[in-house]
């Protein structure tokens, strides 16, 4: 990042620009074109946060429940996590399937795993191919594979009880 694009960005956000607070914590959490620093990341990314932005729940929420930055924080990141699913962020999903899975700040829950999991692909499914198709005719295909998966995920379980 030039030091141009950082005062443009700079100047978005202090003119309340959620993406441009997130681009910036972004920038900071990892020294892209500034020196990385955990603090400043944290400060921008709950400023995109508290502006609504998804994907700063996400990131924000990593950061916590990771603690390498700045200090940990499992239950409040996982409510970000949560958050940012709730509102459409699909790599936050997929987070949260991971933590279910392993155990990881949460109680291991291999059925909310599944589910998590689950929703990620057909999210993620659903957003390519809205690339390709109407919005409506993605919604379609999304809510027959979702459909498919809950058929399988029965079969599945009435096979092993």
């Amino acid at each position: 990042m030039t030091s141009e694009e950082l005062e443009q960005l700079e100047q978005a956000a202090a003119s309340g620009d959620a993406n441009a607070y997130f681009e910036l914590g972004v920038a900071y959490s990892r020294g892209e074109g500034v020196a990385e620093d955990g603090a400043r990341a944290a400060q921008h990314l709950q400023a995109a946060v508290n502006l609504g932005h998804p994907r700063a729940m996400n990131h924000l929420g990593i950061m916590m429940i990771k603690g390498s930055q700045i200090p940990f924080n499992g239950p409040v990141g996982v409510r970000l996590l949560q958050a940012a699913g709730d509102a459409g962020d699909v790599q936050a999903l997929f987070n949260l399937g991971i933590l279910y899975k392993n155990g990881t700040v949460v109680a291991r829950d291999h059925a909310q795993a599944w589910t998590l999991l689950d929703e990620h692909k057909v999210s993620y499914a659903q957003g390519t191919l809205q690339l390709v198709l109407d919005a409506d005719s993605a919604e379609r295909l999304a809510e027959q594979i979702r459909t498919l998966g809950q058929t399988s995920h029965s079969a599945n379980n009435k096979d092993t009880s």
